[in-house]
């Protein structure tokens, strides 16, 4: 889960631990199903239907609600930490040319080496892509 957070790039909200609360609470239905048709009832030891029907009720309802919430909270904490690494290479709010390097610039025109060497298929970001290919096959600048 770590791993899949700061790869792959699909954003974090704190309101999506309803999902994982929805999960525990069918697998606390499901525990129960299997308590009622004599097949376990004790899948784990909080989860003991048999012996303390409102302990393993409540324990469940405790670990679905709250443990989807700090797992939630802590999924989204390092969202953060890793939309906080993509940002600047120098600094958190501020322009490229701010940060005391003067080789860093916003510019929508070839630098001196691109003309030297003769970039073709470089596109700049005023030219407008009209198709995806293009984007595709060129470095986009």
């Amino acid at each position: 889960m770590i791993i899949d957070i700061f790869v792959i790039k699909l954003p974090v909200r704190l309101l999506h631990f309803v999902y994982t609360s929805m999960l525990g609470l069918l697998y606390i239905i499901y525990t129960y199903i299997l308590h009622v048709t004599g097949v376990k009832s004790a899948v784990y030891p909080f989860l003991n239907w048999k012996e303390s029907s409102g302990k393993a009720l409540g324990m469940g309802l405790f670990f679905s609600l709250c443990g989807a919430v700090a797992g939630q909270t802590v999924a989204y904490g390092l969202y953060r930490v890793r939309l906080l690494l993509q940002r600047s290479p120098c600094c958190y709010n501020c322009s490229p040319n701010d940060c005391g390097d003067e080789n860093l610039e916003l510019s929508n025109s070839p630098t001196e080496k691109q003309e030297k060497e003769g970039f073709e298929n470089v596109i700049f970001a005023n030219d407008g892509v009209k198709n995806s290919n293009d984007a595709a096959e060129a470095d986009i600048v």
